[in-house]
Parts: structure tokens; sequence; C-alpha cells
């Protein structure tokens, strides 16, 4: 994801009651699902105000392989310290399958325990780690810091920053969020950028032993330098933020060209499919709702689109409301993501597709 929607996850929300002392926070917490033989899974905790994406270990018989690394340095170390117990293999590759922060963030913590490793990356991925990660930590400490004083002020004055009041029943989650801030900004600080050893255009494969692993760029997607990865002896593929659940992740896509991706990895043999966020999957379903969403806001906004037609007008004419109750339904925070990333992100992005003006990536 993204830096200002990353840093926008960790304050959904306006108004909280007092931090408490701080403490491990929630995106700490990771599943371990072993996915298929020498195959296991790391799924990042379902947490309402910090993002962090899934790690996959793939161990062959001579070698090991990390598939994304991470948000929090400290959760990076935990989940190194799970493969030790999983693979006597050492760690000599990680893959990122594209570069929002929390998927490479924990690049340096891996580094660091598995000396000799090489990080590969496709090409656009391996310059946007370089020109995006350098100034992530400051930005992500002077957001929370920022927002912490906000939820100080709703408190003193009783008020949201939109006017509302702060009812009892918000205080829960509010609660939660300033434990999580607070826990979180020494994960900014401990941050580090390491980049890419090894960079690809559209394919590398990567021998673990017997076992091969094919790393493949099928076109831009969640971003332009999308990389999924794809264990042929275990059909296993692992999909990035190509793949997002419950609710797809739109900021910065090519809504069209995303489509076409993702119909090329619901043609694939998979068994098992990890996203870059959510549960692991076992058939093609989801893909191919995803691919329905983007394919009716892309028509939908061709539809609508004339020249000299503002973004606004457009956006009024488009209506996402099945698509909405298929994957928000009636969960408050999935539907203000989905009004977020879809209705307002995604439909942007398919008004720039369709004028063909994208704005650069992280910039849009």
């Amino acid at each position: 994801m993204r830096t200002k929607s990353v840093l926008a996850a960790l304050a959904a929300l306006a108004a909280s009651v007092a931090p408490t002392p701080a403490a491990e926070p929630r995106a700490a917490d990771f599943a371990v699902e072993k996915v298929a033989d020498g195959v296991w899974a790391f799924i990042a905790g379902d947490s309402k105000s910090l993002v962090s994406g899934n790690t996959i270990l793939i161990a062959g018989e001579d070698a090991a392989l990390v598939v994304d690394t991470g948000h929090f340095p400290s959760v990076s170390r935990k989940i190194a310290a799970e493969i030790r117990k999983l693979t006597p293999k050492p760690v000599r590759f990680v893959v990122n399958t594209h570069w929002h922060y929390d998927h490479v963030i924990g690049n340096a913590v891996f580094a660091g325990e598995f000396p000799g490793l090489s990080i590969v990356d496709q090409a656009f991925t391996a310059d946007m780690i370089q020109k995006k990660v350098p100034g992530y930590s400051a930005l992500g400490i002077g957001y929370l810091t920022s927002d912490i004083e906000k939820i100080h002020h709703a408190l003193e004055t009783g008020k949201r920053s939109n006017g509302a009041a702060v009812t009892d029943a918000d205080r829960e989650t509010f609660a939660r969020r300033a434990r999580d801030e607070e826990a979180v900004i020494p994960e900014f600080r401990a941050m580090a950028l390491r980049g890419a050893d090894v960079t690809f255009e559209d394919s590398v494969e990567i021998r673990l032993g017997r076992r091969v692993v094919d790393v493949k760029h099928l076109g831009r997607g969640n971003t332009a330098g999308d990389a999924i990865v794809f264990v042929p002896d275990a059909k296993v593929l692992i999909t990035g933020d190509t793949v997002v659940a419950p609710v797809p992740y739109s900021f910065g896509s090519y809504p069209t060209e995303w489509v076409a991706v993702l119909k090329k990895m619901a043609s694939m043999d998979a068994a098992a499919i990890v996203p870059g966020h959510g549960p692991v999957m076992h058939d093609a379903r989801f893909l191919d709702r995803v691919a329905a969403l983007l394919e009716s806001t892309v028509a939908q906004v061709k539809a609508a689109y004339h020249p000299g037609v503002s973004l606004d007008e457009v956006r009024k004419k488009v209506d996402l409301e099945r698509f909405r109750a298929e994957f928000a339904g009636d969960d408050r925070s999935r539907n203000g993501m989905f009004q977020e990333s879809i209705v307002t992100a995604g439909v942007k992005r398919a008004f720039q597709e369709v004028e063909g003006k994208f704005a650069p990536e992280g910039e849009d």
C-alpha cells in the first residue's frame, strides 16, 4: 500500500480515548499456515488500524525463499525466528511482489537475519523502493504523532474532527487505535532501506534444489511492477496485492490491465492462492469477483465520460452498490475501505485511464 493510504489506515477514525501504556501492536499478530509441503504462509493479523502484508516461506532441498517481508521490523524478526523452526535450509532469496511499504520494510531485517541472501525484484519495484522507502520512517512518525495529538484534542473537547460527538460505542475501537499508534512509533524508528540485488523485467526462475520457483511479471495491475510467484510442484500461487481480501486495494492501480492479470492468474493450475492480504484461498472465485468489479467500474466510467466532464460528475453516475454489498456487506470497516479504495480511488484511476493520463504511483 502506498504512503498516504498506509498511514491513513493507521488512523481511519477521527477520535479516541487517551492512549494507554505502550503495548505490542496488534499487527504483531500473525498465523502460521502450512499451504503445501515446504510452503508456509504467515498471515498478517486482522488489525483495523495497522496494515501489514502476508509473508510466505518456500523451502527446497538446498535453500529457502521468502516472498514479502512485512511492515514492522519486530514482526519480521519474529517471522524469521519461526522460519528457523520450520526449515533448517538457509534463506537465500527474498522476492518482493511490489514496492508498497507493508511488503518490503522487513527486507533489512531478513538481510541481517540471513546473511548472504539476495533480494530479487521486478525492475520497476526495485526503483520505487529506492525512491520511496528512505523518507517513509520520518513521514510515518510525523503522521502518527500528529494523529495522537488529534486524539487528545478530541478527548478534551468530546468531539471528532468532523464535529460529531465521541460516543461510548466508539471508545473500544478508538482505544485500540491509540494503543496501536503509540506502540508502532518505535517500529518506524527502526525502519531501514534494503533494496534489490537482482532485478528482472518479465520473469526469473529461482532454483532451491530440485524445487523450482517461477517469478513472473504478468503486466501492470495493482502496481506497474507486480510480481507473482508460482511453485509448480506444489501448485501454490502467491499474488501480492493483485489480490487483497476482503476488499481489493485500488490505489495507484491500472484497472483494465489488472483485469487481464487476474484472468491470467485464474487460468493457472493453482491448488492454493496466497493473497497479499487475507486468508489462503483454494480456488479462483475471488479473483473472478475482483475482475468483475474492475470491469464494471471501467465500463461505467467510460459510459459516463466525455471531454470536459469532471471526475466528480462521473463518480455520481457510477453505481457499485451490488459490489459494495458483495465485498463489504454490513461491516462498517469494510464499507469504509470499499468507499476509500474502490468508490474513491478505483473510480479515479479508471477516470485517469479513460483520459489517458495516469498519475504517477504514489502521487495519485
